[in-house]
């Protein structure tokens, strides 16, 4: 008997057995493939919600290794915590990621150079 496995958000949203030469799936994120696509709106993924918010709403981003990344939106903030976030910092500082999705702890790996997020946190500062 073989054992049914649990499709990935990523897997849901899109066919990732195939190769996708717009999206390039990265442990915790999807970007864009190419320097000149940029994309609109970023989505965050937890484990009992989905949220969108727009690029154009976003102020300000900030990057401490150890304590995440805050993105500062008109009226909302966002906290990514987790472990090797500098390439999502990245990816979000060129628009690029359009996909973030907080890491299931059951699956977590101990190897240092994966991306992994722990939390992600949204309040609304108005």
């Amino acid at each position: 008997m073989t054992k049914k496995t649990e499709k990935s958000t990523f897997d849901k949203l899109f066919d990732t057995s195939k190769q996708n030469d717009e999206f390039e799936q990265h442990e915790a994120f999807l970007t864009q493939r190419g320097s000149s696509h940029s994309a609109s709106t970023l989505t965050f993924k937890l484990p009992d919600q989905a949220t969108v918010l727009p690029y154009s709403y976003l102020r300000r981003t900030d990057f401490k290794p150890k304590e995440g990344i805050v993105l500062h939106y008109a009226g909302t903030t966002v906290k990514i915590q987790g472990k090797t976030l500098l390439p999502l910092f990245e990816a979000i500082s060129r628009q690029i990621a359009f996909f973030v999705e907080q890491n299931n702890s059951k699956y977590q790996t101990e190897e240092k150079d994966k991306i992994w997020i722990d939390k992600i946190e949204i309040t609304d500062s108005l």
